[in-house]
């Protein structure tokens, strides 16, 4: 790629450059550290993160070597070198999955009579119970 190319490119990479870091912050941070902090902008090699509290500030500033080396193993040469910190109201984030009802395991008389005579054969009874309990869940998993 010819030098006077470069600049250009650079330029053009920034909005792309921030929605690959906003994108992933909450994975280099955790949800706790994600739930009240977001990415808003980076100048230079440096990225500017918002917190909704001077507590998380704090914890953040100290957070920061090991924020800047995960972003840098995780983005490459799209990381910064350093943070910079702000106060002001977060964005709320949507939950990394939906969490669904919750199935209830069926009884142990549930389970078909060939898992229950294996079951028997076990000599200990904490052994037992806990062939029981798996086979419980993977009926209730997988049906």
């Amino acid at each position: 790629m010819p030098t006077s190319s470069l600049p250009g490119f650079f330029a053009a990479a920034e909005p792309h450059r921030l929605a690959v870091l906003k994108a992933l912050w909450p994975a280099i941070t955790g949800d706790a550290i994600a739930n009240h902090s977001e990415v808003v902008g980076i100048q230079g090699d440096v990225m500017r993160v918002r917190a909704d509290s001077a507590s998380w500030i704090r914890t953040l500033r100290d957070l920061r070597g090991g924020l800047v080396l995960r972003l840098q193993r995780t983005a490459g040469s799209l990381a910064p070198r350093g943070l910079a910190f702000v106060l002001g109201p977060v964005t709320p984030r949507k939950p990394r999955r939906e969490i669904g009802p919750r199935r209830t395991a069926p009884p142990v008389s549930a389970l078909p009579p060939a898992i229950r005579d294996q079951a028997e054969r076990i000599p200990s009874p904490e052994g037992r119970d806990a062939y029981l309990r798996a086979a419980v869940a993977f009926q209730a998993r997988f049906g």
